[in-house]
Formats: structure tokens, sequence, C-alpha cells
């Protein structure tokens, strides 16, 4: 009968820990639990008091003081994996997992797969030659020596690094050690655990390599589990769903990836996002149950992967408007007003009406509020894609508009290639009642701007959504505002924007 003893680190939110443990234990399974001792002690105190007459909890007394990308995470995992082999005998199999990890199938369908498969699940891949490092140093995580830690310590970190390269201090691999990485979640077997504590207990020399390797609980247990299990007995995968960034943080998963994440063939899912209850019930509740699926899938990671690199160059789902030629989505729709009237986007300023930018021409201010500071005009200028990428994906708006000073219908010209719903509203009035204002520049622009206009209005032609229009010039200054606003409030939202 497959029994399973979580190995449990934890840090943080003794609350949580002890809530998690509990339902894990409700299966009938155990818990050896390892917390942090970075940690306060007064939460250990909480936990250990918790559990400390439950003969299906061990917990780990003299805790180790944890450091990101340190060998004390390995003698954290090994204290706990040594408690839990002596003191749970009818433990089959030894399941890592962590505080933020919660179950994403039933125990009963874990242990169905556990016990039909009789494998090891634990990823493992050529270090050298593999696909795991994607970013910062790869063979000096182990031909330097490692004695600082990097996040708290940056500035020894690098120091000791760069006098080590400098003097040339790099050390050979021990011999014979064929090096491998992966995932730090494991699960594996009982006779496997017992052959990977001889090893360690027989190995000293292999062990004091390991201690000063960066992240060697991402390469420890990923070289020795292969140097002494079968190829046949091994699945070269983690039993934990888990997927990082690609800055190398590990992504949190909610509550709408509930159905995403119980359709893959793992058995836990880290991390899972703390600021949803309901969320997190209903993976205990799916836990205590007796589903097995049956149709299950190994894609969470190529679709991860092809949403991340959506943003990169020719992979971005929807276009971008800083890329040329892109397409806005059918929902959305873009009016370009090119006016000199400066009080013309204060009248858009609706109160459901979200994204109105202030940009005044003239230095007088139209009263409305500013919600991109950190552009100011000469920057929208230079970028308007840029700023349609804010407002129409930023902020998921529906309907822009663009308000731009003759003087400044240039920048239009960066918009030529925008494909979409986009309308062009002409105020006639530029010339007339406005030319007092700029005469010298005026009559020179009112050539220059249609020109400027030339190719987004020939591409808003082409589009059988695009129109054109230009306001009767027989208009009052008045009733043209009320005409452009008209045309502008035709759909159900507009916001305004003013360069």
């Amino acid at each position: 009968m497959t029994k399973i003893a979580y190995l449990l680190l934890c840090h943080q939110d003794p609350d949580r820990v002890i809530a998690q443990v509990t339902h894990l234990v409700a299966q009938g399974d155990y818990v050896a639990l390892h917390f942090d001792a970075r940690s306060a002690r007064q939460d250990f105190d909480k936990i250990y008091s918790a559990f400390r007459s439950n003969g299906q909890v061990h917990i780990v007394r003299r805790r180790v003081k944890c450091g990101w990308g340190q060998w004390s995470l390995v003698r954290a995992t090994l204290a706990t994996l040594r408690g839990a082999y002596q003191h749970f005998d009818q433990a089959t199999h030894f399941y890592l997992i962590s505080g933020d990890c919660m179950p994403i199938k039933s125990a009963t369908h874990i242990k169905q797969c556990l016990s039909g498969t009789d494998r090891d699940y634990i990823e493992n891949h050529d270090f050298f030659n593999g696909f795991w490092i994607n970013t910062g140093i790869q063979r000096d995580r182990l031909t330097y020596r490692h004695v600082f830690n990097e996040r708290r310590q940056k500035r020894l970190y690098d120091l000791s690094l760069r006098i080590q390269r400098k003097l040339g201090m790099a050390r050979d691999i021990p011999t014979g050690l064929n090096v491998r990485i992966g995932s730090q979640w494991w699960c594996l077997r009982r006779s496997t655990v017992q052959r990977v504590l001889k090893f360690t207990r027989r190995n000293r020399r292999i062990i004091q390599f390991f201690k000063t390797t960066w992240i060697p609980d991402e390469i420890f247990f990923q070289t020795i589990v292969p140097r002494l299990i079968p190829a046949d007995e091994i699945e070269n995968r983690p039993p934990t769903f888990l997927h990082f960034s690609n800055y190398g943080l590990p992504i949190s998963f909610y509550p709408e990836h509930y159905d995403f994440l119980v359709d893959q063939d793992v058995f836990f899912a880290r991390k899972i996002g703390r600021g949803s209850p309901s969320f997190i019930q209903k993976l205990w509740d799916l836990y205590a149950s007796d589903l097995v699926s049956t149709q299950v899938v190994q894609n969470g990671k190529e679709l991860i992967t092809d949403i991340q690199a959506a943003g990169r160059t020719g992979r971005r789902f929807g276009g971008r408007f800083f890329d040329p030629a892109q397409t806005l989505r059918p929902d959305q729709s873009v009016t370009l007003v090119v006016t000199a009237d400066d009080d013309l986007p204060s009248h858009c300023n609706q109160p459901h009406h979200g994204f109105v930018f202030a940009g005044p021409v003239t230095g007088r201010n139209g009263a409305v509020a500013d919600q991109i500071p950190f552009m100011d005009r000469a920057a929208r200028l230079e970028n308007p894609c840029l700023v349609l990428a804010v407002l129409c994906f930023g902020q998921s708006a529906q309907h822009t508009t663009m308000f731009v000073h003759p003087a400044d219908a240039a920048a239009l010209t960066k918009l030529a290639q925008l494909r979409g719903q986009v309308r062009v509203i002409i105020d006639s009035a530029l010339s007339n009642s406005h030319a007092s204002e700029y005469p010298p520049r005026l009559g020179e622009l009112d050539t220059q701007w249609q020109n400027g206009l030339a190719d987004i209005i020939r591409q808003v032609k082409c589009d059988h959504n695009g129109q054109v229009f230009d306001v009767p010039n027989t208009l009052s200054r008045t009733d043209a505002r009320a005409w452009i606003l008209a045309r502008l409030n035709q759909t159900e939202d507009t916001d305004g924007l003013s360069l």
C-alpha cells in the first residue's frame, strides 16, 4: 500500500503550515517538517505545539538557517529526509514540497500513479548541454567556490567571484561525476532514499564539493539519483508543476488558473497565491476527494512559454502599437482629432471615461487629469505609439481619443501603419478662428499638417471600419466643438488623450 512521507520545507505563516500539514496527514500520510531557523522562534513553537503528539508528523528540531542558492537548503532537505526515513517505516515514497505548494490532484490519484509507475520523479538534465539555466553564470556555479549569499551579501559574493577568476582558482569537478540539473522538487521511492542517504555517508569528498557550489538544491539530488538508479526507473520530470519567468522568478498561480492546473499531469503546483482562501480550500477539497483524473496533459510549460514569448519580437499575440503594421483588437478603436482647440479635451473628461490625459499645447490647463505623469509632452510626441500602447493595452481601454495640435501633426505619421478601427476628425477651424493666435505658424502648417496626415488618412480610408470627418467650416467654435464631441460620444466609451 502506498504511503507518502511529505518533506515540507517552510519559513513563514505558521497558521498556513499547520493547515497544510493537517490536510496532508488527514489522508493517512506522513509529514516531516523543517522550519527555517531564520524565522521567528515563536512561529516554530506554535507549529511544534500543534503536532508534538501526532505520530504522523515529525518536526526537525535542529533547524538550519537557510539561504537562497546555498548548501543550507540541501542540508535542511537531508535533515528532513533522514528524519522521515527513520520515523516513518511504512512510508513508500518521500515527496519534497514547500509551504507554497498545493495539491492539484486527489490523494487517491497521486497514490495510484506512484504505485502504478514504480519510478522516481526527479527532473535531471545534463548540466552543460541542457536548457535549464536561462540567466546568470553556468560553469562557474561549479568550478568556483561560493561561500557568500548572492542575495544578502551581493558585494562580497561578486568580489569573491572576481578574485577567484583573476587568480585562476577554478577547481576541477570530481572525476566521474556527471553533474545534472533540474527542479528542486522531487518524489523518491524508499529504496532510492536508502541509497542516497548511504551515498552521503560514504562520499564526503563529493559532499564537500557540492557545499560550495551555487544553487546546489538544483544539482545535488539531480546528480546523485541518476548515478545510483537506472534511467528506466526515473521519470525525468518533476511531480510538482512550476515555471519561472524569463528573469528566473517563480510564477504564482491564482483562482483563474484552477482548470489549467488540475488538467496537468502532475500532483502538486507552486507557487499558489496566498490572497484567495477560497481557492486554497477548493484545492484541499479536491485533495480529499476520490477523484481520479483520466485525462491529463503535459502542455503547461509549453503554454506558459508561448505566453512569455508574447512580447518578444514577432511573437506578441494581438500585436504591439510600437511595432510597425500592428493591429487593434476587434473591440478597440482609436479616434485622432486634429484641432487647435485646447479646451476640447476637458469636455471629453466624463466621469466614466478613465483614460484622459493632459498635455496643454498653449500653456493653458485644460483641467484634464493626467494618468501618465512619467511621460511629458515631448516624450508623447516622440512616441505616440507608446502612448496608445499604455491606453489600449496597459489600461485595456476600448475607445481611445488622441488630441493632436496641428503644429504636432507630424507625430501622426508614426501611426500610419496602425491597423484596426481608426477615425480621424479634422477640425476645419484650424485656419480660421485660430489663425490670429498662430499668425506665423498656421499659414505654413496649413499644408504641412495635411501632408502629415496623408499616410494615416489613406490607411484609414482603406480600412473598412475607417472614417475621416471634416468639421463643417460654417459652424461657430461652440457648434464645432459640439459636433466633434457628438462624433466622439458615438462610442460607448470615449477616452480623451491630449498630446
